[in-house]
């Protein structure tokens, strides 16, 4: 089947080294059948069919190291979040949700998906209560300029730096974690 789609899985992709040790290679492909790796293709490898199809992207942009002083230093102290769509009906949530909402916390690397009918400031606000829980209180949420998410951060008191529109190389990390989570539904569907 990769073989139409003009895949050759004896070749590894352009994300593995132009050359590879052989006994590298014999364990990658290894690797490639294993149950663990099956059932979580992480890392990518270039050896697995369900990886070479579901994670193709194009060359990142980098971004410079932050030092320790500038780093985030408990839970809440710096958040990023952004919206996802569901672009066709067979991707639908349970309940025709068409919409998602991912935090990500800077600090603990928590991960977290609300669900979402609508783009409304209400879910945004409901999703943000979720995620920072009774008893922590979010310092900055960092997102691009989606009117509600800013009016959400405005009713729950949240400073709120935003990124700029439509370049998603301004919000990367909220970027990088909504690409992880398409690439393991992808791949586990």
């Amino acid at each position: 089947p990769l073989a139409d789609c003009g895949i050759d899985m004896d070749t590894p992709d352009s994300a593995a080294p132009e050359r590879v040790a052989p006994e590298r290679e014999a364990n990658l492909r290894a690797e490639a059948r294993s149950l663990e790796h099956l059932m979580t293709h992480l890392p990518k490898n270039p050896y697995c069919e369900a990886c070479v199809r579901s994670k193709l992207n194009k060359k990142p942009a980098r971004c410079r190291i932050k030092s320790s002083e500038e780093r985030p230093k408990a839970f809440g102290e710096s958040v990023t979040c952004d919206h996802f769509i569901s672009k066709d009906d067979a991707s639908l949530g349970i309940d025709g949700e068409r919409f998602g909402e991912i935090f990500y916390d800077l600090y603990s690397g928590y991960t977290y998906i609300y669900p979402q009918c609508n783009k409304s400031s209400e879910a945004a606000e409901r999703a943000l209560r979720d995620f920072q829980g009774p008893a922590q209180k979010i310092e900055s949420l960092y997102c691009d300029n989606a009117p509600e998410l800013i009016k959400a951060a405005e009713r729950l008191k949240i400073n709120n730096p935003t990124s700029t529109p439509y370049c998603s190389t301004s919000n990367a990390k909220i970027e990088r974690r909504i690409r992880l989570v398409l690439e393991g539904t992808r791949s586990a569907l």
